[in-house]
């Protein structure tokens, strides 16, 4: 179900970058396709995430406290690389707005 809406909206997507490609606004369609190689890079991301907060869960690491730092670091780090493209997604977002006046 998640796989079709997603299909859905790539599609979509691609309809709106042929149409401003049509259109002229090059620039606009290069930033859509920056924005979806982001939100992909996000979705990869925050995949990792879930799977890294499930083995920081299971216990069978044992009590290891350097194994659990570790992957505390490693969920830091990913939070980190999320935000960072949420940001770099929200600025590309913008720089469409602008692109469009």
């Amino acid at each position: 179900e998640m796989t079709a809406s997603f299909s859905a909206i790539s599609s979509g997507i691609n309809m709106i970058k042929d149409s401003l490609l049509k259109r002229r606004k090059v620039e606009a369609s290069r930033i859509i396709q920056t924005v979806q190689k982001m939100e992909e890079d996000k979705l990869s991301l925050t995949a990792a995430l879930h799977l890294e907060k499930i083995r920081g869960e299971t216990k069978i690491w044992g009590e290891s406290a350097k194994i659990a730092t570790f992957l505390k670091e490693g969920s830091r780090n990913l939070e980190l690389k999320i935000k960072a493209l949420e940001s770099s997604i929200s600025e590309a977002l913008e720089d469409i707005k602008y692109e469009m006046e």
